[in-house]
């Protein structure tokens, strides 16, 4: 490597001009201390699947609030107005930014204390949202000093995105054990947030009741068995032809789990409860108990019914019958006459894959009719037959 290179890796590293030398040293030297921090935390924020590193402290060390906080981003990373924070099992909003430098950002998130729940293409989403009362200042007439007291305005922060874009005004939602509605939206006043003036009402949120049933129902299945379940989910009692998502849950996943296109995973004998619950609602579910049982041993038995002789001239019926442990069941099956019988002296006549019969063209011969399964050619029955005349 020559002098240039050598010169443009170090440029590259640092800086090319004075000032990006500087942030960039600044940056390092940052990014050194800043996990060592006592305020150093690990986070979710929206948008980013994996968690980031913030300084997260209290806004006035003196007057701490529990319900606000500062901020701080490493160096190369940055948050904006809007963006949800989860931290320590809650959810923070994200309401201002005080510093947005090359370096690093630096804003104000506070405590979610409520949310609004809202169905968008029948997908249920609820969205965190920041709950405050206005304050007003009073006279008091004695003392010669303002108090303050709560106003009946409330207002609601909430980031604005795509799905909050979908309050609108007169709109009405359940927030806390109250209904509310919108009477007004400002997405101008805190750039990235709404601000919604809500008042209460007496009126309920209209929300649409949905319910998912497996039917298959409780089931008892061999371990060999297939088993697809059938959901449906309903809208105000009404089947939706394009369902929202769903998931299952297994109540012990050595026995049997749910995969690809809702068939069931059969991994070992014993009782299972299968549930069903949308995603985005695990409040809206259905469950039914599976028990798997050991295959049972066919225990096959063909049998023809029919006479054992038949009289010249004359035609009879033979009808094949299959069993399996004693209960009967379908069953296909060919037909053969397999001694050495001459064929002039018997017409064997297939009626149906179970039936078939036979006439007697001469008499004084007995011949064997072979039944064989169609499904295991080494399942067969052998009946003899016997060719008379009438005296």
């Amino acid at each position: 490597m020559g002098y240039y290179d050598l010169y443009k890796a170090r440029t590259n590293m640092s800086g090319e001009t004075y000032k990006d030398r500087e942030i960039n040293q600044l940056k390092r030297f940052i990014n050194d201390k800043f996990l060592k921090s006592p305020s150093y935390h690990l986070a979710y924020i929206s948008g980013v699947e994996e968690p980031r590193g913030f300084h997260i402290y209290d806004e006035n060390a003196i007057n701490k609030n529990p319900n606000k906080k500062r901020i701080l981003s490493r160096p190369n990373e940055t948050f904006n107005v809007g963006q949800y924070v989860v931290w320590e099992d809650n959810d923070w909003l994200i309401t201002n930014i005080d510093c947005d430098s090359t370096v690093q950002t630096k804003g104000i998130m506070q405590k979610c204390n409520n949310q609004i729940s809202l169905y968008i293409n029948d997908v249920l989403h609820k969205i965190p949202c920041c709950v405050d009362s206005a304050q007003m200042r009073l006279l008091n007439t004695d003392s010669n000093k303002y108090l303050e007291v709560p106003s009946t305005d409330v207002f609601i922060r909430i980031a604005n995105n795509e799905l909050t874009q979908n309050i609108k005004r007169n709109d009405i939602y359940k927030i806390g054990e109250q209904n509310y509605r919108v009477s007004d939206i400002s997405d101008i006043l805190e750039p990235g947030l709404l601000i919604l003036k809500i008042a209460w009402v007496a009126e309920k949120q209209d929300l649409a009741k949905y319910k998912i049933k497996i039917l298959n129902g409780d089931i008892s299945i061999s371990q060999s068995q297939q088993l697809f379940l059938n959901v449906e989910i309903y809208k105000d009692d009404e089947i939706l032809t394009s369902p929202p998502p769903y998931s299952f849950i297994s109540s012990n996943e050595n026995i049997a789990i749910v995969g690809e296109n809702n068939e069931l995973q059969i991994l070992d004998l014993g009782v299972v409860d299968i549930t069903v619950m949308l995603d985005d609602d695990n409040t809206v579910s259905d469950t039914i108990q599976i028990e798997i049982i050991e295959d049972e041993q066919n225990n096959i038995v063909l049998k023809i019914i029919g006479e054992s002789s038949i009289v010249k001239g004359y035609s009879e019926q033979y009808v094949v019958e299959k069993y399996n442990n004693g209960i009967k069941v379908d069953g296909k099956f060919n037909f053969y006459i397999i001694d050495n019988t001459p064929q002039e002296a018997y017409e064997l006549t297939i009626i149906d894959e179970n039936k078939c019969s036979i006439k007697a063209k001469n008499n004084n011969y007995n011949i064997i009719l072979r039944v064989v399964d169609k499904d295991n050619e080494n399942l067969f029955i052998d009946k003899e037959i016997s060719l008379i005349t009438l005296f």
